[in-house]
Order: structure tokens, then C-alpha cells, then sequence
């Protein structure tokens, strides 16, 4: 019985992953264990009279233990009569008794799923939440067996395959135009725009369900590339309000048809340790067998990132798990305190995509929370379900050329599925630039202007020193420009912030690497680091510390002063020859003149 429901991934009751038929922590676990996950089997025999033997061992227990608590007086009288309906189809050796069929069965059953879904229900107000509460409904569920997406079950029912939706030309248009309208009002109406990580965004909600696949894809690839370098989760950061809550919450709920957003709030109750609540119930999540929805949590704290055993989570979790996952989403406050310091580990950035959403909207607040409304009352789920029948499609059969684009780029089998769309309504052009664009990279940003501030700051030789090497000029910090940083506690002192800045410089522009990174300090490349940072920071700091700007200004005053000398010159020379010509040309006239008397001229 556990094997046929693990095949058929009916491990969820209301959404919600059930513990294992091999785990049983009380009798109100096996309960929902005989009653929720067997129903599937009942329903869907062909034979409806056909004798059945349940899980016998575990109808025992609870019988056992029900029997002792109805003694006792402990029971209520919704759970009597589950007791009672409970005692009527089984025998005390936990077997259906010989006059229950498989109809019979199935429609007590059925029943008894509705006064148990009752009883959850009126519990749950005061029911201490365990991790599967905290997972998102509706789920969507791979089915391995027959390679389709399922709507997760409910109670006293199975899967069903996922909707089609059938859309119109002009609905369909009108999906793809509020496709277009968020990611432009993030870019048209904040201070700076921001439609570049929007749209980022949104073509990693609507692929999270097939991330698996690409992860698995990338194992195929060279060993340059590997299932960790797709990432597991996405972040979207800021301090304020920026809209990241607005569109990671409300509109990603909508648009997704999900209508759910765990805050971290709600893990205060069940444990002061939120972040570590938070883990646990990501951990428990993206090792559910089945479900490949997101999980939502709004309003994480940064800092929950730099926490060795989310690290350790994340790292697990990314590095193990093969064929279908689930992802997560996460909006983050970030404030300028400790706690509101994103990880910038290479370990974590590969794995945790972060979008940065720091930009505030123009305007008064009631007009952009009007222009928010509008694009919340317009959103629904049809196009993001449409996605995910063309993504179910397309992952049947890739091609060489696919798999090599899908390698270099995680996003583009939605990136594709959405360009054709937009294209065929000439609805392209709207977002084309964002399109067109790398992935957008917030390791590239993060940390700038700290640097630059540092960079202002430090003072030759006690801080930092120029050095050649290899014909190329290095710039060697040592860890008293650091020390200074250093708010007095252990964890900011002088050798976590020399780490934490270091850390900030991105890979990609190769300004150092772990050979020139010391306890001491560290070396990096000057002008790799400028070409990061887009202007001249250290170049410049360079030629103002060793006195190349002064000289290099005398020389081009001096070069303008001989210049300037030089086309003096020039014009005399040229007035001189002016004079001269002049004079000659004068005097030719005169010449002219006389011997046009002799020869009889005029």
C-alpha cells in the first residue's frame, strides 16, 4: 500500500505531506495514514468487490488506542464516532471484516475522511503547527508514472491532471499585457528602475515547477557546469518599501493561483529560534517526494542566510536531491544592523538566486498603491498554468541545441516559451531590452558603494600599498584597513569584515582569488577591480597617492603651453608671408601699369 501511494505521489492530505506510513508518532497519525492515502487505492480498483486487507498492524494500534482513550473519557464525540465507524469496518486484528466490499468500504471511508477533516479544522486554532503546516496549497505534483503534472489530493480524493486552460486570442493577449505591465511599472515608476530583476522574477515563478529538469539537464553537461549551479531558492531583498512583499506575496500568489504566504511571523509560536524554525521547514519541504511548487516565506530575515546550518541546508539539499523538487521564494527587509546582512558566500549565491529591490516609487503612496491594485485586480492564474502545459511539452523532447542553450541559461526554456508568445501579439518590444539582457547578477552590485567608501577612506602604507606584479599593478589590503571597520564584537571584528569585503568582490571580473587571500590581508587587480566598480576608483587612488595626477597635470599644462606657443608662432610666420605676398602683388601692378604705357596699353 505504501509503495502504490508513493508511485501514484499521493502523500499529501489538504496539500499538505503527510509523515511516512513508516513513522508513527501518535495514533492520530496512523489514523490519517489507514483512512486519508487508502481511499486512492479503494477508488481506483476496478474491482469494487473485490475483498481488501488493509495495513492491518497500524488499524490495530489506533484501535488499541482510541479503545483506551474512549475509556478514559478523553474523547469528544466527533472522534467517538470515527472510533465507532472505525470498530464497525475492521476487526480487532486490524482486518476489513468479510461483509465490507470495496464499495462498501470506500464510502464509509469516505465519511470518515469528512468527520476527521473536521476535526483538523476545528483544531487548528489552537494545534501547534508542525513543518507541514507551513507548506503552500494548492500544490503541484510530478507524476512520475505518467510523466504529468497533478494537482496535489485532497481529502477523499486523488490527484487529478493539471487543468488545461484554453485562452482566446484576445484573453490571451490580455495576459501577456499584464505580463508586460509588471515589469514595466517596476522600471517606469520606481526612482531607478527595477524591471530588469522583475522580470527576472517572473520567469523564475513561472519555471520553478520544472527546475528539477534543469538540474538534472545540467548533470549531462561538461564538468563545467553541475545541478548547483541552477539554484534552489530566490530572494528577493530591499530595506523599505519597495514592492518586493507586493510582488514576491500578493501578485506571485495570484498569479500563480496559489493564494498563499507564509510570514516569518507565524514561526515566532512555534519557535523562538525563527530562523532555524524557517530552515527546518524548507529542509522538510524540498525533501518531500512530489510536490514541485514554491515554497512562499515573506519577510525573512537576511541574516537567516549567513546561519552555518542553512548554509549546510541549502548545500545538502542542492547538492543530493535528484529528480522532482520543489524551490522557495523569499522576500528579505534588509536593514543596517547585523541581522540585515545578506550571505554573500560563493556556496550560497550560486544556489539562492538574490534580487535586489531597494528603489523606492515615485510619486505619493496613494497613487502607486492604486497602480498596484489595478495590476492585482487584473491577475490570475490562466498564463502561468498555460506555461506549464507548453514546459511540459517542450522537456519531452530536447533537442542538442536546446540542451546546450538551457546550460548556458537555466531560464531559457521559459524565456523561449514566452518570447514566442509575446511575439506572435507584437507585444515583444515592450520588455525586449530586459529580455535581451544577461540574467541579472546581484553579486555584481552588492558591496560597490561599500568599497568605494573603504577605498576613500584607507591610507598608504598602514592600510593598503601599491605593488607591480607581472607587469600588471596589484593592490595589496592588509587587515588594519579592516580593523578600523571593526565595531569592537567577534563577530565584526577586523577579520569577519576583511572576509565579508572580500567576499564581495564577484567572481566573474577575476579581481582576486583564495592564492592571494591571507589572514594578513589580501592582493587584487587594479584594474579588473575598476572595470567591477565602472570607473577608475583605485586607478585614480593610485596616481593621487603617488603624485602621477600633479605631474600629469603640469605635463599636459606644459604641452599646452608649448602648443599655444607653437600656433603663435604660427600665425606670425603666416601674417609675415601675407605682408610679403601682399607687397609683391602690389608692386606686379605697378609694373603692369608702365609697361602697358609702352606698348600702347591704356
Amino acid at each position: 500500500m505504501y509503495d502504490d501511494i508513493k508511485k501514484n505521489s499521493a502523500t499529501y492530505l489538504d496539500s499538505k505531506r503527510l509523515k511516512g506510513f513508516l513513522v508513527k508518532d501518535n495514533s492520530k497519525q496512523t489514523q490519517l495514514n489507514v483512512y486519508t492515502d487508502s481511499i486512492n487505492m479503494l477508488s481506483n480498483s476496478a474491482d469494487t468487490d473485490e475483498k481488501v486487507n488493509f495495513p492491518s498492524d497500524e488499524v490495530k494500534v489506533y484501535l488499541n488506542d482510541t479503545t483506551k482513550e474512549i475509556q478514559n473519557g478523553n474523547l469528544g464525540k466527533k472522534e467517538a464516532v470515527t472510533v465507532n465507524q472505525t470498530i464497525k469496518l475492521f476487526t480487532e486484528l486490524g482486518n476489513l471484516r468479510k461483509e465490507k466490499t470495496l464499495k462498501k468500504a470506500t464510502s464509509e471511508i469516505l465519511n470518515l475522511n469528512q468527520i476527521i477533516e473536521y476535526q483538523e479544522n476545528s483544531k487548528k486554532s489552537s494545534k501547534k503547527k508542525s513543518d507541514v503546516d507551513y507548506f503552500p496549497k494548492p500544490a503541484l505534483i510530478w507524476n512520475n508514472e505518467f510523466e504529468k503534472l497533478f494537482t496535489a489530493p485532497k481529502v477523499g480524493e486523488g490527484g487529478q491532471v493539471l487543468k488545461q486552460v484554453s485562452l482566446s486570442d484576445e484573453e490571451l493577449k490580455e495576459k501577456l499585457q499584464l505580463f508586460c505591465d509588471i515589469v514595466n511599472e517596476y522600471d517606469t515608476y520606481k526612482l531607478s528602475g527595477e524591471g530588469w530583476q522583475t522580470l527576472g522574477f517572473l520567469l523564475y515563478l513561472y519555471e520553478a515547477p520544472f527546475i528539477w529538469k534543469i538540474r538534472d539537464l545540467y548533470d549531462l553537461a561538461d564538468k563545467s557546469k553541475h545541478r548547483e549551479d541552477v539554484p534552489i531558492a530566490i530572494a528577493l531583498i530591499g530595506q523599505g518599501k519597495t514592492g518586493k512583499s507586493t510582488l514576491g506575496r500578493r501578485l506571485a500568489a495570484k498569479l500563480t493561483g496559489a493564494l498563499n504566504f507564509t510570514g516569518s511571523g507565524e514561526f515566532e509560536a512555534r519557535n523562538k529560534y525563527v530562523n532555524k524554525a524557517i530552515s527546518d521547514v524548507i529542509n522538510e519541504y524540498l525533501q518531500t517526494a512530489g510536490p514541485v511548487s514554491p515554497l512562499m516565506i515573506d519577510d525573512v530575515r537576511p541574516d537567516l542566510t549567513t546561519r552555518q546550518y542553512f548554509e549546510d541546508m541549502i548545500k545538502r539539499n542542492s547538492n543530493s536531491i535528484t529528480g522532482p523538487m520543489p524551490t522557495a521564494i523569499f522576500t528579505m527587509n534588509k536593514e543596517d544592523d547585523s541581522k540585515g546582512v545578506v550571505s554573500n558566500r560563493h556556496e550560497i549565491a550560486r544556489r539562492i538566486w538574490f534580487l535586489s529591490f531597494e528603489s523606492s516609487f515615485k510619486g505619493n503612496s496613494k497613487e502607486g498603491d492604486l497602480k498596484v491594485d489595478e495590476l492585482l485586480n487584473r491577475a490570475d492564474s490562466d498564463l502561468y498554468y498555460l506555461c506549464q502545459q507548453l514546459l511540459e511539452e517542450y522537456f519531452k523532447d530536447i533537442s542538442e541545441e536546446d540542451a546546450i542553450k538551457i546550460q548556458a541559461d537555466f531560464l531559457y526554456p521559459i524565456k523561449k516559451i514566452l518570447k514566442d508568445l509575446l511575439v506572435k501579439y507584437d507585444l515583444f518590444q515592450e520588455i525586449k531590452k530586459f529580455f535581451e539582457k544577461d540574467n541579472y547578477d546581484y553579486t555584481l552590485y552588492r558591496g560597490k558603494s561599500d568599497w568605494h567608501m573603504l577605498i576613500e577612506q584607507v591610507r598608504e602604507p598602514d592600510d593598503f600599498s601599491f605593488v607591480e606584479s607581472n607587469g600588471k599593478l596589484q593592490a595589496q589590503f592588509n587587515k588594519q584597513a579592516f580593523n578600523k571597520l571593526s565595531d569592537g564584537t567577534n563577530k565584526n571584528n577586523g577579520s569577519s569584515q576583511m572576509g565579508l569585503y572580500y567576499n564581495n568582490l564577484p567572481r566573474k571580473y577575476e579581481i582576486s582569488d583564495s592564492s592571494k587571500y591571507g589572514t594578513s590581508g589580501f592582493m587584487i587587480d587594479v584594474d579588473n577591480f575598476d572595470k567591477w566598480m565602472g570607473e577608475p576608483v583605485l586607478r585614480k587612488k593610485y596616481e593621487d597617492t603617488h603624485g602621477i595626477t600633479d605631474k600629469k597635470e603640469k605635463e599636459e599644462e606644459n604641452y599646452r603651453q608649448a602648443k599655444m606657443q607653437a600656433q603663435i608662432q604660427m600665425d606670425l610666420q603666416k601674417d609675415l608671408v601675407k605682408q610679403v605676398v601682399d607687397a609683391m602683388d602690389e608692386r606686379n601692378k605697378k609694373k603692369k601699369g608702365f609697361f602697358g604705357k609702352i606698348f600702347g596699353g591704356k
